[in-house]
């Protein structure tokens, strides 16, 4: 039998008005009455009903974060890991609270996990970091009535609020100022390509773009596709460095792998940015400390996280906008290695 709130407030000596407002964060509850009750929730067991404590009012106040990893990280993802922290920044101003929950799989089981959130009424809606989402989970959410916004995902098609950035002019920039350094030979180190991730297709399509502006032919075999982790960005700059003409420039489509191509880089004896420049796309806090400091796209996340947010809550709240996507602006940020 469920454990209930009346056997916890019997088990604290409280009264079970201040165990729910334990349960809801009141301020007005003492540290040391909430550590009792907490406490005794824990010995007990207690598992509040979400359902019906939603039902006594509108609203959970609780929005989601949810992370699709389409395969197991080797390494921990710092990308991954600022998007949740500034989701958590946004939803916190504006007095939500935010539940973090991680996709594994596009697969009806994992997605009936998400679902089940809704109609348990435990969260009232949710952000969904979608850069690797396929585009046939995109359809089954966009059939939902349940408020869901994509983050890091270009997808007017879905029928979905999004927000995105420019990822194309992002690396048409980044191709355009290596050019004009004097780089002749420059290669490129992208993502997953499509239909696994639209963000990557992106990078690539600026990539060339960049190329015709400046000019300049794509070498064959001067395109190379990563995974975003650190190992592949090296595996790229070693297979790079095999061809009978080397780049001199290598545009990264994300940091960590930008990351490994100057470590292999290195490895090979190659002076940065002497014998070969490298960017990245990102401007992830450790792209500054690095020795030479990276030349890279700023992603403007915090930015990107806030507009989401708040197109989450235009949807929660029922109210029909006209601007159901954002699409913020990338910026260079030149440092040393290019």
């Amino acid at each position: 039998m469920a454990v209930t709130l009346k056997q916890v407030a019997e088990g604290a000596g409280v009264s079970p008005q201040t165990v729910s407002n334990v349960l809801n964060k009141s301020l007005l509850v003492k540290p040391s009455t909430r550590a009792r009750v907490e406490e005794v929730i824990e010995q007990l067991g207690y598992e509040p009903n979400f359902a019906a404590r939603s039902l006594r009012r509108s609203h959970t106040r609780t929005l989601a974060c949810i992370l699709y990893q389409r395969t197991p990280e080797p390494e921990p993802d710092p990308y991954a890991a600022l998007v949740q922290a500034s989701i958590s920044t946004a939803a916190r101003a504006a007095k939500h609270d935010l539940l973090i929950h991680t996709l594994l799989s596009g697969e009806p089981g994992e997605l009936r996990v998400l679902e089940a959130m809704f109609t348990q009424r435990r969260i009232d809606g949710a952000v969904l970091l979608a850069s690797d989402l396929p585009d046939d989970v995109l359809g089954l959410l966009a059939a939902w009535p349940h408020p869901v916004v994509l983050l890091d995902r270009d997808a007017p098609e879905s029928g979905l609020p999004y927000v995105a950035a420019t990822y194309a002019e992002g690396v048409r920039a980044a191709v355009r100022h290596v050019h004009g350094r004097g780089r002749q030979r420059i290669a490129f180190v992208g993502g997953p390509p499509q239909p696994l991730n639209r963000g990557a297709q992106s990078r690539l399509t600026g990539y060339h773009a960049g190329m015709r502006e400046c000019g300049l032919d794509v070498e064959e075999g001067y395109v190379v596709a990563g995974d975003w982790g650190y190992a592949s960005g090296a595996a790229a700059l070693r297979q790079l460095f095999e061809l009978p003409e080397p780049p001199d420039a290598v545009v990264a489509a994300n940091d960590r792998m930008a990351l490994g191509a100057l470590h292999a880089a290195r490895a090979l004896g190659l002076r940065l940015p002497h014998d070969l420049a490298v960017t990245g796309f990102g401007d992830l806090d450790f792209a500054r400390y690095l020795h030479p400091a990276l030349t890279t796209v700023d992603l403007p996340v915090q930015d990107m996280a806030r507009a989401a947010v708040q197109l989450l809550l235009n949807a929660v709240a029922g109210e029909v906008k006209s601007v159901t996507h954002r699409v913020l602006p990338t910026r260079l940020v030149v440092r040393q290695s290019a």
